[in-house]
């Protein structure tokens, strides 16, 4: 049996996941890294667009603000935006050995919005995350006989980072706050909620990659297992407490972040001239993320400083599909995809996508897919002791809220220019 080797150049199904920021915790990536590495063209590149409409929404919120008290108001809203996802790659074949290829993509991104008025939003009322990673790496492919070869793989990830978070905050808890412990020294006349923001960008952080596959090029067949480290982010950022007239606090604020490490496996092979069918799993370690604590070091009390508990359970992402060459040009995809919630509101989600990969000549190829999930459901209840300064008094905010089993959308397409 000998494939045809353009169904095995590249997936058809090109959309992302409509709950790549929910899937894994706040990962965008799936679960094969290595991505254009592999394709047995001398020179690639390719780039991605994907749209996704995730349409996840709280229901029967309870909530309280800083003092203890109901504030009433919205016990439902939408919750995630619809978003865009960019990558962009370029692998060359240095000699007949070496391949490397550059990444650039958005590997962590999250946008948490919810309605003003929300009975949560005294513990949140959004939360933001976005990032650009660039990865770079290479691999040395040998003959093992037979017809079987080795890739050994090793390279650089990295990725700047920027997160924002915010809450309401009651005027007469500030205005409590500031009698007790007067060297906060808030000015103003505390008329009306207040928003309370943290936002935090980082300098680029670095991790490196490993891992190797075998493979029968005959049929075919890889299997593949890459390990990515750790990357250890310092952010620093402000702490603000504003509203439309007037601003009580802007001060620096910052965060000590680890991006969790991660190994991912995957398993591909041809069962006849035009049909290749595959499989993956990822891993990743975020249950080593439990708090995230946030440093305001201008205040020598302690005031100001927020723990925020996650919680989280690691990640674990599966799925497999089935490519199909329908035509000489034209070749679809149909894929399954399971993501293992990790807590924190980030739910088990269930996906299916399918795509189309059209070779416009022997160099150029676009790509077109779509994906479909099912969010599942959950009950969630959070609060922090206190979300500006410490209690003068007693109270601290809390808020419970249910999540129904929500739909989920997303659309993608590719375009590549590859030559021998």
């Amino acid at each position: 049996m000998k494939t045809n080797k353009k169904l095995i150049l590249t997936l058809a199904a090109t959309a992302i996941s409509a709950t790549a920021a929910q899937a894994g915790g706040f990962s965008t990536d799936g679960v094969n890294p290595g991505g254009a590495l592999f394709n047995d063209k001398s020179l690639v590149i390719q780039g991605a667009l994907g749209y996704a409409m995730p349409q996840r929404r709280y229901t029967g919120a309870m909530g309280t603000n800083q003092l203890g008290a109901d504030p009433g108001g919205l016990t439902s809203s939408d919750a995630t935006p619809n978003y865009f996802l960019l990558s962009g790659d370029l692998k060359v074949g240095i000699n007949e050995n070496i391949d490397c290829a550059v990444r650039g993509h958005q590997p962590y991104f999250l946008d948490n919005e919810i309605s003003s008025g929300f009975e949560g939003e005294y513990v949140q009322s959004s939360f933001q995350i976005d990032s650009v990673g660039i990865d770079g790496t290479c691999s040395y492919k040998f003959d093992v006989g037979n017809g079987y070869r080795m890739r050994l793989i090793a390279g650089v990830t990295s990725t700047d980072f920027e997160a924002s978070r915010s809450n309401q905050a009651n005027p007469f808890y500030l205005a409590a706050v500031n009698a007790a412990i007067p060297q906060v020294m808030f000015p103003g006349s505390f008329a009306g909620d207040y928003t309370n923001t943290y936002a935090f960008e980082a300098d680029r952080g670095y991790g490196y990659r490993l891992g190797a596959s075998f493979e029968i090029p005959q049929y075919a067949l890889r299997a593949q297992v890459i390990y990515d480290s750790v990357v250890d982010l310092e952010l620093e950022g402000s702490q603000r407490v504003y509203n439309a007239t007037e601003e009580l606090l802007n001060t620096p604020a910052f965060l000590d972040l680890e991006l969790p490490q991660s190994v991912s496996a995957r398993f591909q092979s041809g069962i006849n001239e035009t049909t290749l069918v595959y499989g993956g799993v990822r891993w990743m370690d975020w249950s080593e993320v439990q708090t995230l604590n946030i440093l305001v070091p201008v205040n020598p009390f302690g005031a100001l400083n927020k723990v925020l508990s996650t919680g989280y359970s690691d990640g674990w992402t599966v799925e497999a599909g089935v490519q199909q060459k329908l035509t000489d040009d034209l070749s679809g995809s149909f894929g399954v995809k399971w993501d293992k919630g990790i807590g924190g509101g980030y739910t088990d989600t269930w996906s299916v996508n399918g795509g189309l990969a059209y070779d416009i000549d022997d160099n150029w190829r676009i790509s077109f897919g779509g994906s479909v999930s099912l969010l599942t459901s959950s009950t969630e209840t959070s609060g922090v002791p206190y979300d500006v300064g410490d209690s003068p008094g007693g109270g601290g905010s809390g808020s419970f809220y249910r999540q129904g089993d929500d739909w989920a959308y997303a659309i993608g397409t590719r375009i590549q220019y590859s030559m021998k």
